[in-house]
């Protein structure tokens, strides 16, 4: 691997199940990696691009496969988080492996319609389009979400 496709990030211990997927994972895109470079000879802007897409794509298809995983096990009835309360908690343990759960409080959300019906209903008589007004005021701006992806052609 070029000091170009270096991992920085330090691998978890070789010796760990972890360890065994990152090096396997690592030693396969590199294999892959410069046999691309060998064919296309594009320089280290394509080097980098081919890399990120690499994980891009490994990335993309790990979740979808995951994910079927996670909904598997729970149909399953492998774990259930039903009636748990917020907090930490141990779900599913065997030899290797446990399933931990932080359950946080669920978020309360305004209900502008609800709040609009109360001013307007209070003692104060607030007329819907100043509520709605006051609302619109309130509400903090936010960045927008950014969203970079590396497209093979």
């Amino acid at each position: 691997m070029s000091k170009q496709q270096s991992n920085s990030h330090s691998p978890p211990t070789p010796s760990s199940f972890a360890g065994s997927i990152l090096q396997t994972m690592l030693k396969v895109s590199a294999e892959m990696l410069d046999a691309r470079s060998k064919r296309t000879k594009y320089g280290n802007k394509d080097a980098l691009l081919a890399e990120m897409f690499l994980w891009d794509e490994i990335a993309s298809y790990a979740k979808k496969y995951a994910d079927s995983l996670w909904d598997q096990a729970k149909a399953d009835g492998v774990y259930s988080t039903e009636g748990l309360d917020a907090g930490q908690h141990t779900l599913v343990e065997d030899r290797s492996f446990y399933m931990a759960l932080t359950l946080a409080k669920p978020i309360k959300r305004l209900d502008e319609q609800a709040l609009i019906m109360a001013l307007k209903t209070s003692k104060f008589k607030v007329p819907e389009p100043i509520a709605k007004m006051f609302i619109e005021n309130a509400k903090l701006p936010t960045k927008g979400q950014e969203r970079l992806k590396i497209v093979e052609r």
